[in-house]
């Protein structure tokens, strides 16, 4: 019997192929190697001997973007047709998508302004390296970076609310069917929520978006033009301190890091802007190249947040050798502990012997290092018989005494 396909309900038939190549062939690749170099850069950092102010900052991106990818693993997931015809899990990924959405937003969002925060803490460290000491203590630290994930919450925790699953009844084939569809919150029956996400769709993607990428372009272009200045005036300069130097190399390092960060980011944030002003206006229909260019863009934010390591290495020679460190202190430790055991059982074994057993032992040392005293004694003796025939016998009496 032959089942007609138009009377199954496919969720791949719905969305653009772009995003069914994206989820199936390349973010796979993308999301191992972003968790990976995570994991490393955040191992990197944490094991370095003293945590530097753009350490805080740097860390707290890292987890942010670690966060951030298992967030949309779900999303891309239903790509994979066998995942999608399964009840259970389509069912978990319209109960799950608002809230993941909603928390993969959240670390997006505080990984901009931490990157904002780390960019404006280099410049000033450039600028007023006395000014950075004083105001960038380590409670000052924690306390910013805290309040950064607790203002980027708040700021998108409308989407919590926006979409909320709903079940409806369709018929199709002569069949009565139930299906679990997101739709916008009712009016009517929460008109308080809906005023707010309502003004929160306005104001958010400035907020979230609009804002920080003016703040970034301006930060980074300023603390690229110091830069450039520092590494001039280090080469008129004979003697440069070795720690201005390394603020250099530090900022270099930012420098690159939020350059690819911007690059990776914009398109992303420029059709955000879009899609809100579109639902602002009267005519809110989106052409079918936006959800094309929306899956692209997405590819684009991830593949941002997977190349942080690269960059990382290629920006940074101290921090290629941490990574080496790492897996050398690895090995190290392993040998390092078989030989601890070894040592310990062999310590263990000793003392475990009865204590005749070890006074015999004890005995037997003592009588051979007397008798071998005794043998050199006679030894020396003999050789100096020819000049002095008292004196060897007066030594001979006294090691046998």
């Amino acid at each position: 019997m032959e089942v007609d396909s138009s009377c199954t309900l496919n969720y791949l038939s719905i969305v653009p192929f772009a995003s069914v190549v994206i989820g199936r062939f390349v973010f796979p690749i993308v999301f191992v190697v972003g968790v990976i170099g995570n994991m490393l850069i955040l191992l990197a950092l944490k094991a370095a001997a003293v945590t530097t102010k753009t350490s805080y900052f740097l860390i707290a991106m890292a987890v942010a973007d670690l966060c951030f990818f298992f967030c949309v693993l779900p999303n891309h997931m239903i790509s994979f047709s066998a995942l999608n015809k399964l009840h259970s899990f389509m069912v978990f990924y319209i109960q799950s998508k608002m809230p993941l959405t909603a928390l993969a937003n959240w670390f997006s969002v505080a990984s901009i302004w931490l990157a904002i925060a780390v960019t404006f803490e280099r410049l000033l460290a450039i600028r007023k390296p006395l000014h950075a000491k004083l105001f960038f203590k380590k409670w000052h630290l924690i306390s910013l970076i805290t309040f950064i994930y607790v203002a980027s919450f708040v700021s998108i925790s409308y989407i919590f609310f926006w979409l909320t699953p709903t079940e409806i009844t369709v018929n199709r084939c002569n069949k009565t069917q139930t299906l679990l569809m997101l739709k916008p919150i009712n009016e009517t029956v929460h008109p308080t929520v809906h005023q707010y996400v309502s003004v929160s769709l306005k104001v958010a993607p400035h907020l979230t978006c609009t804002v920080p990428l003016i703040l970034l372009v301006v930060l980074n272009s300023l603390l690229l033009y110091y830069l450039r200045q520092g590494r001039k005036m280090s080469q008129m300069v004979a003697n440069v301190s070795p720690s201005r130097i390394i603020e250099l190399r530090v900022t270099l390092i930012v420098v690159s890091i939020i350059g690819t960060f911007l690059i990776c980011q914009t398109p992303s944030g420029v059709l955000y802007v879009w899609e809100s002003m579109q639902m602002n206006a009267s005519n809110n229909s989106r052409p079918d190249w936006f959800y094309t260019a929306v899956a692209v863009s997405n590819i684009l934010v991830v593949c941002g947040k997977a190349i942080n390591f690269a960059v990382y290495c290629v920006s940074s020679s101290n921090f290629r050798s941490k990574i080496k460190r790492l897996f050398t202190v690895s090995k190290f430790s392993k040998a390092h502990s078989l030989m601890y055991n070894l040592k310990n059982y062999t310590n263990t074994t000793m003392t475990q012997i009865d204590p005749e057993s070890e006074m015999m032992l004890s005995t037997r040392r003592s009588k051979d290092s007397y008798t071998m005293t005794k043998y050199e004694v006679q030894k020396l003796n003999s050789t100096k018989a020819s000049a002095n025939n008292h004196v060897p016998i007066a030594k001979l009496d006294l090691a046998e005494k």
